[in-house]
């Protein structure tokens, strides 16, 4: 391999198929935006307005959401509040022409209804009605603490870098031909409960941040978030943005009602942040989903507890399960769509508990190549294509009414022994699924958890499912479950790599693994008991921070001293050179060491008193020099 000093951006190891459709693929008939078409789409294809008609709980603040033509095609848009009345705005363009937001000058008034019409070049016109929801705000709702205690002994404790304390991760099998990184977001494993109680329960493990290892499980990075307030991160995952690659994340507090409220969080190669994305509309963004294109758009989601028509004190609120497309260059919400009044709340398998109803729990969303929604709702068990134009469902997956059969539905059990778990009648029916991806048109994988509460298996796995839309049929292809039963009662994911092994994330319990295509486990690991990933990724990330790396000397004997060397964040380092004097202006090298993870340690000796380290690359070229720092 010929050394040429040069840096290399990062690409995925994901499948193409299966990860890069995560970026949103907006097309003509939606937004304008396929690949070599101009930029509008031409009169005689349909406006996409939201909120959209039927909506039951749009934000007194809403924009009203154009897609289709350009701002200065717009001719007019007029909105009626059947108790506020007319209501004056400013059209505000998107950053890419597709359309444009309608920004009222006044809120609208919680339970009426706004008429919405909409008239564009080339005489096309839109028209739409939505009610307006009493929104219950999120800071009503507790946050839950998920920083301290630590527990100390499940953390990394790095000489060179104190501050920072990231899990401990186990390998219990490797893989020597995978190469590239794995990306996770350790935070506390949630219990669930339907006893009354606390909804969630937890033993906080440490710190929460976006987390980066190598290949064979060790550390590269570690972005520590502040424990007060208590935040964490989520939804960690590579992208193209600005024409360059980036890290993106979801960043935050989570709520009692299992909920986050937060911002996405855009890095670039040196870890700047490049952007910080929020939900639009006065609803909070949530940790489950955050998406970045090429386009500089995000698709990302929001949880949003109401007081539903006809609510009196001491019946639950409903937590709607919304997404929204977001310009991220204005900040504007491109599209909007509410599960509630599209998805029957009696689809739920997850019943009211702790004075909410939380019917739908979206965990999932991707565009796809023709401008529509794919999301997957966690507690109806079931997945969603949603018409972008119209917001009605095309086709369900999964769950009560799926429009493939999928076979009778699994009795639940009870690992208690009770009703003893058992390996499900019916392999095609999945329970509260996560990480729902598009392969292809017809090809489908998620990470099936099974249990809820409640249970119907005694484990979790990766699932690919095949799509039959002529015989209305679906069925799983290949499963991926490790040897011991791994049972999540949330989180997790799938993702099938360009080699076709198949990297599953087993969310709130600490396990990730990697399959090959026969389901054979070939690789292994953990984070610390009573932590887990809300997903648990591979790519390929080429990361060069500018900050420099760290030292720390430890002087053992008289005559030997120990160096520390770590640099937070920084793929390319293969070895480590100590520098070594009495003084600054008097170092030269006096040892050498390969990179043995985030912190390597270098035995010196000698009687120096002075010491700086070098980061090599693997052609020995310097990527940086530490400080100097001493040991007496």
């Amino acid at each position: 391999m010929r050394c040429r000093h040069r840096r290399t951006p990062g690409r995925r190891s994901g499948s193409i198929s299966s990860r890069s459709l995560r970026a949103l693929v907006a097309t003509a008939v939606a937004v304008g935006m396929a690949a070599n078409a101009p930029a509008i789409a031409s009169a005689d294809q349909p406006l996409t307005v939201s909120p959209q008609n039927g909506t039951l709980d749009a934000s007194p603040s809403t924009q009203i959401s154009i897609l289709g033509r350009k701002a200065k095609q717009i001719d007019s848009v007029t909105a009626v509040g059947s108790v506020s009345g007319s209501h004056t705005g400013q059209l505000e363009g998107y950053s890419d022409s597709s359309g444009a937001s309608f920004v009222p000058d006044t809120p609208f008034t919680p339970g009426e209804t706004v008429a919405v019409n909409v008239q564009a070049n080339g005489g096309r016109a839109a028209s739409v009605s939505f009610t307006i929801g009493t929104l219950v705000p999120a800071a009503a709702i507790p946050t839950l603490n998920l920083s301290t205690p630590h527990q100390d002994t499940k953390l990394q404790h790095f000489v060179s870098r104190p501050d920072l304390l990231p899990p401990q991760i186990s390998v219990s099998m490797q893989n020597p031909h995978e190469t590239s990184d794995i990306l996770l977001t350790p935070l506390p494993a949630p219990t669930v409960h339907l006893d009354g109680g606390p909804l969630l329960t937890l033993k906080p493990v440490g710190p929460g941040g976006p987390m980066l290892l190598d290949n064979q499980g060790r550390t590269l990075w570690f972005d520590q978030l502040p424990e007060s307030p208590s935040t964490v991160a989520g939804a960690l995952d590579t992208a193209t943005y600005k024409k360059q690659p980036v890290l993106t994340f979801w960043e935050g507090s989570v709520k009692a009602l299992a909920f986050g409220v937060g911002k996405g969080v855009i890095l670039d190669r040196s870890y700047h942040t490049l952007a910080e994305v929020n939900a639009g509309n006065g609803f909070p963004m949530d940790i489950h989903e955050f998406q970045v294109d090429k386009d500089g758009n995000a698709l990302i989601d929001s949880y949003q507890p109401i007081h539903p028509a006809g609510w009196v004190p001491g019946q639950p609120m409903l937590v709607d399960s919304i997404i929204q497309q977001i310009d991220i260059a204005t900040g504007l919400v491109k599209w909007e769509w509410h599960a509630y009044g599209h998805i029957p709340t009696t689809d739920a398998y997850f019943p009211p508990a702790n004075g909410s109803f939380d019917p739908f729990h979206v965990n999932a969303i991707q565009q796809q190549p023709d401008g529509n929604i794919v999301a997957s709702m966690r507690d109806t068990s079931a997945i969603y294509k949603i018409d972008e134009t119209t917001g009605n469902i095309i086709w369900t997956l999964g769950g009560k009414e799926s429009t493939f059969d999928v076979g009778p539905e699994n009795t639940p059990c009870d690992p208690t022994g009770a009703i003893p778990c058992a390996p499900p009648v019916n392999p095609n029916r999945f329970y509260f699924q996560h990480d729902v991806r598009m392969l292809s048109n017809d090809t489908v994988s998620l990470f099936d958890d099974e249990s809820g509460p409640p249970i119907f298996a005694p484990t979790s796995r990766g699932v690919i499912m095949k799509l039959d839309f002529t015989n209305k049929t679906a069925s799983v292809t290949s499963q991926y479950a490790r040897p011991t039963n791994t049972l999540a009662d949330s989180e997790g994911s799938t993702q099938k790599l360009n080699s076709g092994d198949v990297f599953v994330g087993f969310g709130s319990e600490p396990n990730f693994s990697q399959f090959s295509a026969d389901g054979t486990m070939n690789f292994d690991a953990a984070l610390p008991v009573d932590d887990g990933s809300y997903r648990t990724l591979r790519a390929n990330w080429d990361g060069m921070p500018d900050t420099l790396p760290a030292a720390a000397a430890v002087r053992t004997s008289p005559t030997d001293v120990s160096i520390y060397a770590s640099w937070n964040g920084a793929t390319k380092v293969k070895s480590w050179r100590v520098l070594a004097g009495g003084n600054a202006d008097s170092l030269k090298k006096v040892a050498s060491a390969a990179w043995s993870g985030f912190e390597t340690s270098i035995p010196v000796s000698g009687t120096a008193t002075a010491f700086e380290v070098q980061a090599l690359d693997s052609c020995g070229k310097v990527l940086a020099t530490s400080a100097v720092v001493t040991a007496p």
